[in-house]
């Protein structure tokens, strides 16, 4: 029995010793200089000085905007931008020197003369978790570099206003977006002619209206086959694929539909996604016929895709887009516009709202059953 205890209790000892240097490798794998934890706070540090940075960096190309606009001074900038806490504080150069000194989330950045962020970086956060230091400029990412050089100097600015971010900060502020549109021979082209811009800058109300204010944007979108694209996706069809004049919701309607014992062309043809076509009544005249959408609410339409063509022959047929809110009294929106190919048109009434839309037929003539103007369709794009 006594062997037997003796041979427990070094097996005891052994496996105490055993876990004693464990403890310690694990320790020392946590707690040392490259431990587990301290890299987790360099890690942490490192994001944290990183989210700081970026912070300073978005505050700088906002700055930037304001200055060429409006002549923003710095000092009242960064005064306003400490009062809504949006940075921690400030400090003017002194003396001969011409550096600003910025603070965010804890951590210092020198702000040189030419608003680049550059030199020592300090953190001044809690005893023994500071961040990241060092000396050497700093190297702005690319979409602020981008930015700043674009907005403010004759450099390339195609991806300046080709990326997203980007686009999100200059129309968040109407002053960008008329800074942009003020300067429509330096910017212009880049919007008008990507995607990426376009729609971003049509999805934005007031851009919108800036650009339909304007004759020299709209005669340019109209004749870009980008912006046109842009304009279809980011101004989304607002009036359904229909399957029948009431359905799947709102209500096509028309003034004739052209009905015969072989054939028939309801209104709703207008509007759907078939091959076929909306047609007035048999031999009737075409003045003043129409056909027309209610959405069952007002909507602001910006863009109208029209496919108004002949069929069998030659109808000089004119017809404009009209609106109303009572389903009597309508307003003209568009200039007289000649029957053909399809049409994308801005109106000229952009800025009220109206619950039906139509389509209007101008000319005398009539309907002849073997040369027929006919509305393949009719799209009103908006919001």
């Amino acid at each position: 029995m006594k062997k037997e205890k003796a041979i427990t209790l070094i097996a005891l000892v052994i496996t105490i010793i055993i876990l004693l240097i464990l403890a310690g490798v694990t320790i020392a794998t946590l707690t040392g200089e490259d431990g587990l934890l301290r890299k987790a706070i360099n890690a942490r540090n490192a994001t944290n000085e990183s989210q700081a940075r970026e912070k300073v960096e978005l505050l700088l190309s906002e700055y930037r905007i304001l200055k060429e606009t409006d002549n923003k001074q710095l000092i009242d900038f960064l005064e306003e931008k400490k009062t809504s806490e949006e940075i921690d504080n400030y400090e003017m150069p002194s003396g001969d020197e011409t550096v600003w000194t910025v603070q965010v989330n804890g951590y210092k950045y020198k702000i040189t003369s030419d608003l680049a962020i550059e030199g020592e970086r300090t953190s001044i956060g809690n005893s023994g978790t500071g961040g990241n230091s060092g000396n050497g400029e700093y190297e702005f990412n690319s979409e602020v570099e981008e930015l700043l050089s674009n907005i403010n100097c004759d450099i390339t600015v195609e991806d300046v206003l080709t990326s997203e971010k980007i686009l999100d900060k200059i129309l968040s502020n109407n002053n960008n977006i008329d800074y942009i549109f003020n300067n429509k021979e330096k910017y212009g082209k880049y919007i008008i002619n990507n995607t990426i811009s376009m729609k971003k800058f049509a999805s934005n109300s007031y851009a919108m209206n800036k650009m339909i204010e304007n004759s020299d944007w709209t005669n340019d979108i109209l004749n870009s086959e980008i912006a046109i694209s842009a304009l279809d996706e980011s101004n989304p069809i607002i009036v359904p694929t229909m399957t029948s004049n009431n359905s799947p919701s709102g209500e096509a309607f028309a003034s004739s539909e052209y009905r015969d014992s072989s054939a028939y062309y309801p209104a709703w043809y207008a509007f759907s996604s078939i091959k076929s076509y909306w047609c007035v009544g048999a031999y009737s005249s075409y003045k003043n016929q129409y056909v027309a959408y209610d959405f069952g609410e007002e909507k602001n339409v910006w863009v109208y895709k029209i496919v108004a063509n002949v069929t069998d022959g030659k109808q000089n047929t004119y017809y404009v887009i009209e609106g109303s809110n009572d389903k009597t009294n309508w307003d003209t929106l568009t200039d007289q516009i000649y029957q053909g190919s399809e049409k994308t048109i801005i109106p000229n009434n952009y800025n009220k709202k109206y619950r039906y839309y139509r389509l209007k037929f101008l000319s005398e003539n009539k309907h002849s059953g073997t040369g027929n103007t006919v509305v393949y369709d009719l799209q009103f794009y908006g919001k």
